[in-house]
């Protein structure tokens, strides 16, 4: 899995060089630590997001789709107070890694308080931080198993596709997005390809946003 990271994180720093913006398909979640530490290198300090069931952030040897934010804070490549764990389930992660978030200073938003303050008030206070690229992890076990059963871990609740999708619609609508990452989808549990296309619809969503204005600057909301 090293040998793999080491050649996908040189790919998609060449792609980045070319003034490109990525969208990167999974499988597991380790592909956000090539990923992102690649963005890290072209463009320092990005802003992040692991828009996840869980934090992903497990000590653990040797690395694996459950480690990959653990290894870009440690290393150096995300700084904490750039990134932010959006809903993520109390029930589906350990204290102790809550505990570990907290100390470093990550913003962690759960998916029981994403839905009183609102998916809009989130994304908008985070991307007023200064940063100039932007990096989107999102796993599809964030959303709700009835619209995405095709995931690795299906949960009972989560965001809905809607909500996913207007995420989406953030994420391709700020030029600074170069990485937008969708992971986790299992297609030997999917249900009428209902995950698969929840994830094209996704990719759409973004490529649209950003054909629509984010070339031009974020657009008025």
């Amino acid at each position: 899995l090293e040998e793999i990271h080491d050649r996908h994180r040189e790919i998609v720093r060449r792609i980045l060089r070319d003034g490109k913006s990525l969208i990167v398909l999974g499988g597991g979640n380790d592909v956000s630590y090539p990923d992102a530490s690649a963005l890290a290198m072209e463009s320092p300090n990005p802003l992040a997001f692991n828009i996840d069931a869980h934090f992903d952030v497990r000590a653990d040897t040797p690395r694996n789709s459950g480690t990959p934010y653990r290894q870009l804070l440690e290393e150096g490549f995300l700084r904490p107070e750039l990134f932010f764990e959006i809903g993520y389930q109390r029930f589906a992660n350990s204290p102790t890694y809550a505990a570990y978030l907290e100390r470093l200073g990550v913003r962690g938003i759960p998916l029981d308080e994403l839905g009183f303050l609102g998916i809009d008030e989130v994304l908008h206070e985070a991307l007023e931080l200064t940063a100039k690229a932007i990096f989107w992890g999102i796993d599809m076990d964030v959303v709700t198993a009835a619209d995405a059963p095709g995931v690795s871990a299906p949960n009972p609740a989560g965001l809905s596709a809607s909500q996913l999708l207007h995420i989406a619609d953030f994420a391709g609508a700020d030029p600074r997005s170069r990485i937008f990452e969708i992971t986790e989808v299992n297609p030997i549990y999917d249900l009428d390809n209902r995950t698969a296309r929840l994830a094209a619809a996704a990719m759409w969503t973004f490529i649209a946003a950003r054909m629509a204005g984010g070339l031009n600057g974020h657009p008025e909301r």
